[in-house]
């Protein structure tokens, strides 16, 4: 993913939608909720906007699978 700045990485909503996705529906068939993360503080810019960087989502990826 790209930011509008050229930077690479993940923003806040798109790695919700990523751990949305490797979650199972819960069973009363609700919407699934937010999953909690823990980013590294560096992960964040200036203005306090996440950017994820691909390899750090990528290894929490793999601890989840």
């Amino acid at each position: 993913m790209r930011f509008a700045d050229g930077g690479d990485g993940l923003n806040d909503a798109q790695v919700q939608q990523a751990l949305q996705f490797l979650t199972p529906r819960p069973k009363d068939g609700g919407p699934k909720p937010d999953v909690h993360f823990a980013a590294p503080p560096g992960a964040y810019t200036a203005s306090g906007e996440l950017r994820l960087p691909k390899a750090w989502f990528m290894m929490l990826f793999r601890t989840m699978a």
